[in-house]
């Protein structure tokens, strides 16, 4: 999962609903009020949610499409900054 949030959303009850059973790529969205990547990888494992922190959201999708499995799905989102950069 390709995620990355604004720091000014509680973003708290979205990563108590996110799988754990998942492999996170937290990225920073161009724009001022994007939450860095660090910070969120570090909130997410509070819930159990383990992944690699990237200062792009180009960085993490192509490193999450290189490192996946011929079925896996990969989602991208979080924030709509993020999917706007990514398409």
């Amino acid at each position: 999962m390709v995620v990355g949030f604004v720091s000014d959303k509680d973003i708290t009850t979205i990563l108590k609903l996110l799988p754990k059973k998942a492999v996170y790529y937290f990225c920073n969205a161009n724009t001022k009020r994007a939450l860095p990547s660090e910070n969120l990888k570090a909130m997410a494992q509070e819930y159990g949610l383990e992944g690699k922190a990237f200062s792009s959201v180009k960085q993490a999708f192509e490193t999450a499409k290189k490192e996946a499995q011929k079925d896996d799905f990969i989602f991208l989102g979080g924030s709509n900054y993020v999917v706007a950069e990514a398409l």
